[in-house]
């Protein structure tokens, strides 16, 4: 699971709640001004990184599988544009699936909420209006793994024959 994939699993829940434009910063410079509403959520990976690492290696039939399991860390802003009330309903509802463990991701989950940051009023005044915009940072915990695996070879028998020449000098 890429970070973008992450970040469109919450957009998509964003638009569930409130009902409001939602899509990835990525995705902003192909879209036209005319295409933008008045209210509208944007999304931002901030940071990314591995947190744990974990290596398995097990036997299965005939195959030595090594799998190594990756736990990143990564930080997406959500930016609301347009009323803060719908800002506040997504913090709320985050903040009550927010995870109290990592051990719970184990049990399948795809990620698991880490943290949920606090609003932060960005909102400015410009001569033609003010425009009101909110961010909430939320923290989250994805695993990804990779397997390879290796076929055992049961015994190998090496036959090796030539022929040597010695020299007398």
């Amino acid at each position: 699971m890429n970070r973008r994939d992450v970040e469109v699993d919450f957009l998509e829940k964003i638009q569930e709640i409130t009902g409001i434009q939602v899509f990835s910063s990525v995705d902003l410079q192909y879209m036209n001004a005319e295409d933008l509403e008045k209210e509208r959520c944007v999304s931002r990976t901030l940071a990314m990184e591995i947190v744990e690492k974990y290596k398995k290696i097990y036997i299965e039939e005939n195959n030595r599988v090594y799998e190594q399991i990756n736990i990143y860390k990564n930080t997406i802003s959500f930016v609301f544009i347009g009323d803060s009330k719908h800002v506040q309903k997504i913090q709320e509802f985050f903040e009550h699936i927010q995870g109290r463990g990592w051990w719970i991701a184990r049990n399948g989950f795809k990620y698991v909420i880490e943290n949920v940051g606090s609003i932060i009023d960005i909102s400015t005044a410009l001569p033609a209006g003010y425009i009101e915009k909110n961010v909430v940072d939320i923290a989250v915990r994805v695993q990804e793994s990779s397997i390879a695996k290796i076929p055992l070879v049961k015994r190998v028998d090496y036959k090796i024959g030539g022929i040597v020449n010695v020299r007398d000098n």
